[in-house]
């Protein structure tokens, strides 16, 4: 049997639907019939993602003489509620990354000190490194892991971008010839930082609807 064989009678002997076996995986409904037409090929992680799932080989999927359909050895201790774990890992990280938000903002308006912009990037960076090492973790054990690492990606990088664009707009205004206050050039700040994250966040609050 070839793989896309192999994957229309695993999914059938499931039960699935192909949008329900695309919801599972966060993949699209076309990818899974491109998949059992032959026309296209799974992508590693989604490979291992299918073999989970159906609770057999990847040698199993990937070579055309393999017959066994024995569990992989990496599947023998799954994680107990590993989708719990990494969507409270998600709520943590996203309720963290919008803490060191705050503390960017509290710095721009009381401290104004680089020195604390800086540990609050350092924050970001090492905020994203934990929930990296969680997702490798727990993510490969839940369907919607991948999901849910860009969900926080986007919601992450769009907050991260306040100091870096508060700090280009404080030297271009430098070079600006008339007196200002800090007030307007905060507000300003504030919308311009909320007009290149509108689309994004949209995107964001959309998908986790």
């Amino acid at each position: 049997m070839t793989m896309a064989e192999k994957i229309l009678a695993l999914r059938k002997k499931e039960g699935l639907s192909q949008e329900e076996l695309a919801e599972k995986l966060g993949v699209s409904r076309q990818a899974i019939s491109r998949w059992e037409m032959g026309s296209a090929f799974p992508d590693a992680p989604n490979i291992l993602g299918l073999s989970r799932l159906f609770g057999v080989t990847t040698d199993y999927l990937l070579y055309d003489e393999y017959e066994t359909v024995q569990a992989p050895h990496e599947t023998a201790c799954p994680i107990e509620n590993a989708p719990l774990y990494m969507g409270a890992v998600f709520a943590g990280a996203v309720a963290l990354s919008a803490a060191v938000l705050v503390f960017q903002f509290i710095n721009a308006a009381y401290y104004q000190s680089e020195v604390l912009c800086l540990v609050g990037t350092m924050l970001s960076v090492l905020l994203a490194g934990a929930f990296e090492m969680m997702y490798r973790v727990l993510g490969p054990q839940d369907p919607a892991g991948r999901t849910k690492r860009a969900r926080f990606y986007t919601a992450a990088v769009w907050m991260g971008t306040y100091f870096p664009l508060r700090l280009v707009l404080t030297y271009a205004a430098y070079s600006y010839p008339r007196p200002y206050s800090s007030f307007v050039f905060d507000g300003l700040v504030l919308l311009a930082w909320l007009a290149v994250g509108c689309g994004t966040m949209a995107h964001f609050w959309r998908d986790l609807k």
